[in-house]
């Protein structure tokens, strides 16, 4: 399907979820780590971050 593209398409909604017991620690976390953050933790229970081919990530609680 992409073999005539020289990249692959980025996912603007979250492709994957990844489940933390502390929402704000892991958002800390991301954010010394530099990730680029795309939105605060919300309803202090989830946050989007990107990963470095600029796919959104979802990290909740």
């Amino acid at each position: 399907m992409w073999s005539n593209k020289e990249t692959l398409p980025v996912y603007k909604a979250p492709a994957f979820m990844f489940k933390t017991e502390d929402i704000i620690t892991s958002y800390e976390y991301m954010k010394k780590m530099g990730a680029e953050l795309v939105t605060e933790v919300e309803n202090s229970q989830w946050f989007v971050c990107k990963d470095l081919d600029g796919n959104h990530i979802m990290v909740c609680q």
